[in-house]
């Protein structure tokens, strides 16, 4: 299906730069309509269509301290979360379930259903192992 992948892009901030979170993904947003990229506004990020190509661009400040772990902005509630982008582009991509979460992923959008990639992929991730580990050709394990 064309017009409907998007490319992530993640820019990750040094953790003393001085603008807040908000700041940052507002100046991110001012740029996009500077340049007539059309941006839209979404909770973690700023997308923006190009062509048949949607770029989703994010920005998070390093947590002092730590290495892979990012503050990033929420724009739904004012606030901001933390994220570790190494842990989740690992996780996802070691799945070995990269189509059926592109499927998902199109399903949500021809739906028009609002519902964060990260919880949507470690949905589907998750549903899949266990419809596979619980199959009726393999033993099933233990209950915890």
């Amino acid at each position: 299906m064309r017009g409907i992948s998007d490319v992530d892009i993640f820019i990750s901030l040094k953790a003393d730069t001085t603008n807040t979170l908000k700041e940052v993904y507002d100046s991110l947003f001012s740029l996009a309509q500077r340049n007539g990229w059309y941006p839209r506004r979404q909770n973690v990020s700023v997308g923006v269509t190009i062509t048949v190509l949607v770029a989703i661009s994010c920005r998070g400040k390093v947590q002092a301290g730590y290495q892979n772990y990012h503050s990033l902005y929420l724009r739904k509630r004012d606030s901001w979360t933390q994220t570790n982008v190494d842990l989740h582009v690992k996780t996802v991509r070691n799945s070995e379930r990269l189509r059926r979460i592109r499927a998902v992923k199109v399903w949500r959008m021809l739906h028009g259903l609002d519902f964060p990639s990260l919880y949507l992929e470690l949905f589907t991730i998750r549903s899949l192992f266990r419809a596979v580990s619980f199959s009726p050709r393999r033993e099933r394990p233990p209950c915890a």
